[in-house]
C-alpha cells in the first residue's frame, strides 16, 4: 500500500463551476486528479492479486460495474446517494423527513447528529447531498459509522464537510440517513462524481469492519443465502450467465445455490424451465431488469405482474397516457415512477423527484433527452409534459 501514500493529499483549486455544473456529478477541481489515480492503482491491485484471496465487487447496478474490490471477509454496507438543488427541499429533509415527523407511528423521533443545527443553517445553500448507510450487521453503532465515514470523505477530499445525520429504525433493516452541504465550512463547493461514490462504498466497508472485525464463515456463507432472493442483480447472476448458452442454464449438476436463485428468478418472471431441454431459459431482459430494479425496486415488482406488457424507459422520447404513478415520498429520488401507455406499449419511466400531481389519465410527452442506454435513465420532472 505504499504508493498509494499521498495520493490525496493536493489541496482543491479555488476555481469554480457555474451554477448549471454545481449539480452534476463530475470531478472536483483538484490539481491532480487523485481519485482517477486510486481508480487505475486499484484496477492495478485487482488484476495483479493472488487468487486465493477472495475478492468481491460491491454491489451496484450500474452499466460498467464497480471497479473497487475488497475481500470477501469484510462488512457490507449499502450505500445509497442522491442530490437536490432546491433549498425547499434541502428544508424538508432537515426538518421534517429526517426526524420523521411523516411518520406518526414511530413515537421516539430520532434525534440529528453531526453539525448543530444553528452552525448549520449558517452555510446552508441550496444544493445537498442525500445519503443512506445501511450496514449489513445490527452490531454496528449507527452514529459512529457515520462519522467515520465523513471523516474518510473529508480526508481523501479535502472537503471541510457540513453535514447532519439521523438514524432510523422503523425497517427490517437499521439506517442511517445522512445530509451533506453543497458548500464547505472553507466555502469550497461541494461535488461527487461516479468514482467518488463507488469510493464511499469502499470506505463504509472498511470503516464497518474496522469497528467490529471481518465477517466469519457464518456471516458469509449466510449472506449468500440471502442473496438468492435478492432484488437486484447479484454475484450468483454473474455465475448464472457464466454457466448459459445462448441464454440457456443445464440442469445437471447445477450448484444448489444457483438452482435456488433460477427457481426465485422464476417467480419473478426471469427465468423459466424447459423441460424438453432439461435446462432453464433466461429472459432476454434478465439482466437488464436486475441491474435496474438495484436501482429502481418498483419496476421489478411492476414487471413480475405483466413481464410481456412493460417495457423499461431507457431514452428518448415517449408519448402517450399516464397509467399509474409511484411515489412513496417526494425527497427519495430513487423510488420515484410514471407508467405510460403509449398505444403500442407501456412503459416504466423512472423520474427524478416527481413533484407533479394528478397525473394518472392525463396524456403527457418525455422530451427526448439522449441516446438510448441498456439500463434505465432517470428523467426530471422537469421533461414531463402534460398535453391537457
Amino acid at each position: 500500500m505504499q504508493k498509494y501514500k499521498g495520493i490525496f493529499s493536493h489541496i482543491p483549486n479555488k476555481n469554480k463551476y457555474s451554477d448549471e455544473d454545481k449539480i452534476k456529478f463530475k470531478k472536483p477541481v483538484y490539481v491532480r486528479d487523485d481519485l482517477e489515480t486510486l481508480n487505475r492503482l486499484l484496477k492495478t491491485y485487482s488484476k495483479t492479486s493472488s487468487k486465493k484471496n477472495d475478492y468481491t465487487k460491491l454491489s451496484g447496478g450500474g452499466k460498467r460495474g464497480n471497479v473497487f474490490k475488497f475481500p470477501e471477509q469484510n462488512q457490507r454496507v449499502t450505500f445509497k446517494m442522491s442530490y437536490s438543488n432546491s433549498i425547499k427541499s434541502h428544508d424538508k429533509y432537515i426538518n421534517y423527513y429526517m426526524p420523521q415527523y411523516n411518520k406518526e407511528f414511530v413515537e421516539d423521533k430520532p434525534e440529528l447528529f453531526g453539525m448543530s443545527k444553528e452552525e448549520y443553517e449558517k452555510y446552508k445553500v441550496p444544493l445537498n447531498f442525500k445519503c443512506i448507510i445501511s450496514p449489513e450487521s445490527n452490531d454496528i453503532k449507527l452514529e459512529t459509522l457515520v462519522e467515520s465515514f465523513i471523516k474518510r470523505v473529508e480526508n481523501q477530499t479535502g472537503y471541510k464537510l457540513c453535514w447532519r445525520a439521523a438514524v432510523h429504525n422503523d425497517t427490517e433493516h437499521r439506517h442511517a440517513h445522512v445530509v451533506i452541504n453543497g458548500k464547505d465550512k472553507s466555502g469550497e463547493d461541494v461535488f461527487f462524481n461516479k468514482d467518488t461514490i463507488q469510493l464511499m462504498r469502499l470506505m463504509c466497508s472498511n470503516a464497518a469492519t474496522q469497528m467490529i472485525g471481518e465477517r466469519t464463515k457464518e456471516q458469509i456463507e449466510a449472506a449468500r443465502k440471502n442473496l438468492v432472493k435478492a432484488k437486484r442483480w447479484t454475484e450468483l447472476d454473474e455465475k448464472i450467465i457464466s454457466s448459459s448458452h445462448n441464454s440457456l442454464v443445464n440442469k445437471e449438476k447445477l450448484p444448489r445455490e444457483l438452482a435456488n436463485r433460477l427457481s426465485y428468478l422464476s417467480e419473478l418472471k426471469l427465468a423459466f424451465m424447459d423441460k424438453e431441454k432439461n435446462a432453464w431459459q433466461l429472459s432476454d431482459d434478465y439482466k437488464n431488469v436486475l441491474q435496474a430494479a438495484g436501482r429502481y425496486n418498483t419496476y421489478l415488482e411492476e414487471y413480475a405482474k405483466n413481464p410481456e406488457g412493460l417495457e423499461l424507459y431507457t431514452g428518448g422520447g415517449v408519448r402517450g397516457k399516464v397509467e399509474k404513478v409511484i411515489t412513496f415520498d417526494k425527497d427519495e429520488a430513487w423510488n420515484d415512477a410514471i407508467i405510460i401507455n403509449t398505444g403500442e406499449k407501456r412503459v416504466y419511466v423512472p423520474v427524478w423527484q416527481l413533484h407533479k400531481d394528478d397525473l394518472v389519465g392525463k396524456n403527457v410527452t418525455i422530451r427526448k433527452t439522449g441516446d438510448e442506454t441498456k439500463i434505465a435513465r432517470q428523467v426530471s420532472d422537469k421533461s414531463i409534459i402534460v398535453r391537457d
